[in-house]
């Protein structure tokens, strides 16, 4: 294995040696208070393979987190998730803050201070926030009841890293995010976090059972590693 960077946390706490890898802080040895750290090298030559497809998982979300412009105000909006188009036109007045209201099935109208795009753009995330509580929590319970897969209550969230993510309460949150993609990635999503609330890991046994429920699951999960550019910038 070439030169690994990695960085060791003594936890008094630990039984077992762990390793954990994240987009900030990369590779990370969790090791009990009295393990001998000169055994860390064979122990990552061991586990190069789950190095490897790891950092590679990342590299494809890092991607997204590199400093970037935010995007123009939109002229149109297109959720797949739901089969919506929408056009948006902007209405200036004498406030603070921007709204968002639908004039028809298809037209949306930001109004208020239209000058400032951060508050147009924040208006246009809480309209997508909304947008998730009317159709894509119900569609979650959904598919909750057809896969016999109960949870606990369910939040929108705008979440940097996650599609969505299941707490130890099995509470669901999703990512407002996921109207940009299409509706098979979207129920893939739910089912993989409605089978956490069964195994809150990525175990084997995990990856059998979610398999169960998704036959496609290897092809669908490769599709949502890419998935991020389908998000606008503006978002």
């Amino acid at each position: 294995m070439a030169m690994l960077q990695y960085a060791v946390r003594v936890s008094p706490k630990a039984r077992h040696v762990r390793l954990k890898m994240t987009i900030k802080h990369g590779l990370e040895v969790v090791v009990p208070r009295e393990f001998d750290q000169a055994r860390i090298p064979a122990l990552l030559q061991r586990k190069k393979r789950w190095i490897e497809s790891t950092n590679r998982r990342l590299e494809e979300h890092r991607k997204f987190f590199h400093p970037a412009p935010l995007g123009k105000l939109p002229d149109h909006i297109s959720l797949p998730a739901l089969g919506e188009n929408w056009r948006v036109e902007y209405r200036e007045a004498k406030t603070k803050w921007a709204v968002v209201r639908r004039l028809s099935n298809d037209r949306l109208l930001v109004a208020g201070n239209i000058e400032n795009e951060r508050e147009c753009k924040l208006a246009l995330r809480r309209w997508l926030s909304r947008l998730c509580h009317e159709s894509l929590v119900p569609w979650l319970r959904e598919i909750s009841r057809e896969s016999g897969l109960p949870f606990g209550r369910a939040t929108v969230k705008m979440q940097k890293t996650r599609w969505a993510s299941c707490s130890r309460h099995k509470t669901i949150s999703i990512n407002l995010k996921l109207l940009f993609l299409q509706p098979a990635l979207v129920r893939y999503v739910f089912i993989h976090e409605l089978c956490h609330t069964i195994h809150m890991s990525h175990s084997r046994k995990y990856w059998r059972f979610l398999m169960a429920k998704e036959p496609n699951c290897t092809s669908l999960d490769s599709q949502l590693r890419t998935a991020w550019r389908l998000v606008p910038a503006w978002v």
